[in-house]
């Protein structure tokens, strides 16, 4: 006996049996391995020139000490930075080594020229005494170069900016996915300034690696590579990412013990810092960011003006809280770290 139920069962079996359902799967972004630690290769150093090197005042030299760049110029050319790159812009490529908790929160946005189409390049360098961001070089010597707050190859993954991407310093402490050949990578962390004036090659788009980055995406004696940019072999692109640090943001006094003028070091941020403020009898005021990173406070100060509170700002917006204590000559660890970005 057919009953109207027994008819609508069977009209609803022959609509299922039309459709044609699917999953889809779900592709999980992969993670480049290339920020861990390595063991740099031996090889030709391509340049040593000083850089950073303090004048009779005591300030570092807003180049290397053999360019002649005065501490009071920012740089030169930068507008030429813009030229046949891509401007920086929010994305959602996951393939840089970042921290773990990096998947989450605002897009990063980095507001400097990034060369993602093949037209960067890339050479290689070893350290002379010290680095125009005024890094602590913790050791020097032929695979041994090492920087203080270099979260990249565990202080070796590191590299000299050009002239105008530099920025007056802007780019200091940013980390930077290098690509070559669209497979081999390393991410670097901005620690120098390698000046136009004195090395054709580093022009708008140039990096010069340490010898130990180099050697993560090229044999030391290829030298220099990046055809898109000036270069005999390999092709080479960069972008900035947020750099995989564990640890909190730091401060260093630029002259410890001089309680009447002083400027701060920002040292181990994850994005650029792009502001830091002070607070003096009781109101936030500017301070001045120099060629070789520093941040100069220009209110005059007192002995009460210490312990002086300090407001870190990044390039994505984010702020966060410290406090510069008078008479410590060593780096003073805040307990905060900008959130992470993707």
């Amino acid at each position: 006996m057919v009953t109207s139920r027994t008819v609508l069962l069977m009209a609803l079996a022959g609509l299922v049996a039309g459709c044609d359902v699917r999953l889809e799967p779900f592709d999980e972004p992969e993670t480049d391995p290339t920020g861990d630690a390595s063991h740099p290769s031996d090889g030709a150093v391509a340049r040593a020139d000083a850089s950073g090197r303090a004048d009779a005042s005591g300030y570092p030299d807003a180049a290397r000490a053999d360019a002649g760049h005065s501490p009071d110029v920012a740089h030169a050319g930068a507008d030429a930075s813009a030229s046949g790159s891509d401007a920086a812009a929010p994305r959602p490529d996951a393939s840089s080594p970042v921290p773990p908790d990096a998947g989450s929160g605002p897009w990063c946005a980095y507001p400097f020229p990034e060369y993602t189409n093949g037209n960067g390049s890339v050479t290689f360098y070893e350290l002379s005494e010290e680095v125009n961001c005024s890094f602590e070089v913790l050791d020097r010597g032929v695979g041994r170069d090492r920087v203080a707050h270099v979260a990249t190859g565990n202080g070796q993954f590191f590299a000299a900016m050009n002239t105008a991407d530099y920025d007056g310093s802007a780019t200091c402490g940013a980390c930077v996915e290098v690509t070559r050949d669209g497979t081999r990578k390393v991410v670097v962390t901005i620690v120098d300034q390698c000046p136009t004036p004195t090395n054709p090659k580093c022009t708008a788009g140039h990096l010069d690696l340490s010898q130990a980055a180099f050697a993560q995406i090229g044999e030391l004696d290829e030298g220099y590579l990046g055809t898109g940019n000036g270069a005999p072999r390999g092709v080479i692109s960069w972008r900035y990412v947020p750099c995989p640090t564990t640890g909190n943001i730091a401060l260093r006094l630029k002259e410890y013990d001089n309680v009447y003028w002083n400027a701060l070091l920002i040292e181990g941020h994850r994005h650029p810092v792009s502001d830091v403020e002070v607070r003096i009898a009781g109101s936030w005021r500017p301070t001045t960011r120099r060629v070789y990173n520093y941040w100069e406070i220009i209110e005059d100060l007192s002995p009460s003006s210490w312990p002086i509170p300090v407001r870190v700002t990044d390039v994505n917006g984010s702020q966060m809280g410290m406090t510069a204590q008078f008479n410590v000559a060593s780096d003073q660890v805040g307990t905060e770290q900008f959130p992470a970005c993707r």
